[in-house]
């Protein structure tokens, strides 16, 4: 073989051995992209095997944390009521509340306002310590944020308060957040203006949505049993300053709005913005003596039965306040009771306390109640006492030792059908995971 021949026959040889020598490495780094890929996604899918304050990588990006409609709604259990409560935050906090109960609360609610600043929107370290003291007792927080000025409300502020709720999620405090509750009565100052409140909440959901899926959005008014709430039909100088919101407010027609209007429809956002629909739904006393609640309060109230006995205008359109139905059921979507209990008229005559409250824990919180309205998924009881007017009125379950037992005896015999923090678990697509 000439020399020629023999350079040639090298050259092709050591071509051979640098495209072999490639070859196996670019093989060898799929293999280990591969291994590194499963481990990733086994790490993933353990996340959901967490406790739920675990803190979780959240990226819209994967496809792992992309949440899938159509099923549960975020944050939703499959099937049970998770059990809440309002804490007054000082001197009670959620780590008390569970120590008088001997459990793990699945959530904890509280209240902040949102102001028209881009700098500092709510109270960040105020935020940032109510979202400790629930990761330190476990559980999810029910925020409900209160916008000042709703109109106001600019795309800085929703870009900075919905990178904070995310920052929060990522760190292991899941949110259900109520956002402008109770929009369908004069006490707040977006209330009886749907054409405000409804772009507004769609534009924080929207926001909300796009950068965490581990914040849901609970829509939810006042109970409409009594509504419109004025002592007269069309009584409220709010319903009928701006054509435009009593045009939308008006839904019967007639001019005003008054007990045949609908209290709920007219202030919905729509379904692809509401991961949760809820009331604020008591038992209120107004006067002494202190009674125990009607058998069928509960009900009544949720679904517009009997109405008229409670003080409901003759012309009330029941069919309209049959919230559960029109909004659970319907619109398949998990319902909370976002402020709940019975309040007790302190220092005055009749009932018990006790009877006042068992009266209402046994109508919200039995197993017949919970297996009719499977869509009941969050129940939380009002932890306070409040001045109100002439009396002082006491909603807490667990603040006095004689209620606490025979509350804590009530849920025991509940069991499985009442969701506790310690059997919750999360992933970054928003699913809440429950264990036996």
């Amino acid at each position: 073989m000439g020399y020629q021949s023999r350079r040639l026959f090298c050259g092709i040889l050591f071509w051979l051995k640098t495209t072999f020598a490639v070859a196996l490495a670019f093989a060898i780094m799929a293999v280990l992209s591969l291994r590194v890929y499963t481990k990733h996604k086994d790490a993933m899918d353990e996340r959901a095997k967490q406790p739920i304050n675990t803190p979780i990588a959240i990226d819209p990006a994967n496809l792992g944390c992309q949440y899938q409609p159509g099923g549960l709604a975020r944050l939703e259990p499959a099937q049970g009521v998770l059990m809440g409560y309002s804490p007054n935050w000082n001197p009670d906090v959620p780590t008390t509340i569970n120590q008088r109960l001997g459990r793990r609360a699945a959530v904890f609610n509280t209240f902040m306002r949102l102001v028209n600043d881009p700098v500092n929107p709510v109270d960040q370290n105020m935020l940032d310590w109510h979202a400790a003291e629930v990761i330190n007792a476990g559980g999810i927080m029910a925020l409900t944020l209160e916008p000042i000025d709703m109109l106001g409300v600019t795309d800085a502020v929703i870009d900075k308060v919905t990178d904070h709720f995310r920052r929060l999620n990522a760190g292991g405090c899941p949110i259900i957040l109520r956002y402008g509750h109770e929009m369908n009565g004069e006490w707040t100052n977006y209330g009886y203006r749907p054409n405000i409140y409804i772009p507004a909440f769609q534009k924080m959901a929207t926001a909300v949505h796009a950068k965490t899926n581990l914040t849901a959005m609970l829509w939810s008014p006042n109970v409409g049993a009594l509504y419109p709430f004025t002592a007269t039909a069309g009584g409220s100088t709010w319903q009928t300053a701006d054509p435009a919101n009593l045009a939308l407010l008006d839904t019967n027609g007639n001019g005003i709005v008054d007990a045949g209007d609908d209290p709920y429809m007219p202030y919905y956002p729509g379904d692809e913005y509401v991961d949760w629909v809820g009331l604020s739904l008591y038992y209120y006393q107004d006067a002494a003596p202190n009674a125990v609640p009607k058998a069928t309060f509960f009900d009544d109230y949720l679904e517009g039965q009997n109405l008229v006995a409670y003080g409901a205008d003759a012309n009330v359109n029941l069919a309209l306040r049959n919230f559960y139905q029109r909004f659970a059921v319907e619109k398949k979507k998990p319902m909370a009771l976002s402020e709940s209990g019975a309040g007790y008229l302190m220092n005055q005559a009749g009932a018990t306390e006790l009877a006042v409250k068992q009266g209402w824990w046994e109508q919200t919180l039995n197993t017949a109640t919970l297996a009719r309205l499977t869509q009941l998924k969050l129940i939380i009881n009002f932890e306070e006492q409040k001045n109100e007017a002439a009396y002082v009125k006491n909603w807490a379950v667990t603040t006095k030792p004689e209620i606490l037992a025979a509350y804590n005896a009530h849920l025991t015999q509940l069991g499985a059908a009442v969701l506790w923090a310690n059997k919750l678990g999360v992933s970054c697509d928003g699913s809440l995971k429950t264990s036996a």
